[in-house]
Parts: structure tokens; sequence; C-alpha cells
């Protein structure tokens, strides 16, 4: 995972660059960076940040987390027996749902079609595996099973996109927001990395500083709609680092 995570770091930093100095907006960009991370581990492929079919699917599941934060898609939780019924922006969430849902099967067909038996490629190729073997062993209390292979892979596809995208999102926004957190965490992060060209993952035991600025962004920040809040009953000192009520 960790090669994956640093191949597309490149793809997404080249796409920052194309901006140089001037304003844009990184949600987008972000979103292609985290799901093709995603993509490359549950499917076995990264898509072009200009693949139309890509862009068209991340722009229904942008959309819908949109509209589920919205007012009808509140109403329809308590009402829906009513609701269901009306021609209201529910149904907006049901048709994009429905060409997710679509996208998907047809990744999952393909797998079907292209894999090799004992030659996985990716996350679903391995859970066609574990099918292929219960099937074998004729088991009548299956522990995998093809719903289940849709639900997860759909779980980390959509979920998986748009709470860790939201995630760098905050994290970019908090960086401006206080421009000395940031200067902490670039010198710290200069300090480890040396002359290297990137950081590994074993090298955050070595940034507590960061890792904390992380940790307060998760704390602060609403990541998915609806998501409980945290907060500090009293100070906690933990090291050198205070973190306040």
């Amino acid at each position: 995972m960790e090669e994956r995570i640093a191949e597309e770091s490149a793809y997404l930093i080249q796409d920052f660059k194309k901006n140089k100095d001037a304003l844009f907006d990184p949600h987008c960009v972000l979103n292609n960076a985290v799901s093709n991370i995603i993509c490359s581990i549950v499917f076995g492929r990264r898509y072009d940040y200009d693949d139309s079919t890509f862009q068209d699917i991340l722009r229904l599941v942008d959309e819908n987390m949109k509209l589920t934060m919205g007012f009808w898609a509140q109403l329809y939780n308590v009402f829906g027996f009513i609701i269901h019924y009306l021609p209201l922006p529910h149904w907006k969430i049901i048709r994009n749902i429905g060409n997710v849902f679509g996208f998907l099967e047809r990744v999952l067909e393909e797998h079907k079609r292209t894999r090799t038996p004992g030659e996985p490629r990716d996350y679903i190729d391995c859970y066609m595996e574990e099918l292929d073997k219960e099937e074998e062993q004729d088991n009548l209390k299956k522990s995998f099973d093809y719903q289940n292979l849709f639900i997860c892979v759909a779980d980390l596809f959509v979920a998986g996109t748009e709470t860790t995208s939201a995630t760098l999102e905050w994290s970019l926004l908090h960086m401006m927001a206080f421009p000395e957190v940031q200067e902490k965490c670039r010198k710290e992060i200069d300090k480890i990395r040396g002359d290297r060209t990137r950081l590994d993952y074993e090298d955050r035991v070595s940034m507590p500083y960061t890792q904390a600025v992380l940790q307060e962004v998760h704390r602060m920040a609403s990541i998915v709609p609806l998501g409980i809040p945290h907060t500090n009953l009293n100070e906690v000192q933990l090291n050198v680092i205070l973190s306040q009520r």
C-alpha cells in the first residue's frame, strides 16, 4: 500500500504544480488521488485524472454526499414513508447510487472474466479466491459470498474516498488558518526527510508534532455528515504538547 500511495502522491503533486501560483479548488484533485489509491488496491488499476467515466462516478459520489447533508435528505430519514412517493431530491440520490453500483458491477464482472485462479491481482481477486475455496468445500455456512464482496467493494470505494479526501481538505484548511503550525510541520518533515525524495511510513514515529496535528484535525473536523463532535473535557498534557480544553 505504501508504494501505491507514494506513486499516486507523485501524480497529485504534478497536478498541483500545474496551477502554479493561481488560486484553485483542491477538492476534485484530492478526490482523484485518494480514489485512485483505493482503486489500485481494490480494482488493481488507477484511472487518469481526465478519464470521463472515472470523473462521472466521482461526481455522483460527491453529489450524493452534498445531498445527504441537505434538508430533504434529513426529512426523508424521519418521514420516508410519505416522502418516498413525492418527486423530491431524494430520488437523485437513489439514481446516483444506481449508477455508481452499475459501475462497480461492471468492474466485478470484468474481474470474473479476466482473473486467473491462483494468481490474484488485487482485493477483488483475493476475495474471489476465497469464494472458490468455499465452493470446493461445499460449506453450508459460508463466510464469503458475492453480495458481501459487492458491499465491501462499494464501502471501500465510496466511503473510503470521501472520508480520506475530506480529512486532507480539512488539513489544508487548518494549515492555511494556522501558518505557524504549518511551518513547524514543514520543519519537522524536512528534518526527518533529509536528502531523500520522500518519507516512508515508518518515519511517522520520528514526527510527533506532525502526528499530533493530524490527530487534532480528526478531532476538530467534520469528516462526514452528522459526524460526532469531539472535544477535551480537561487539558491534556502529552509529552511536551498541551491539548487545551
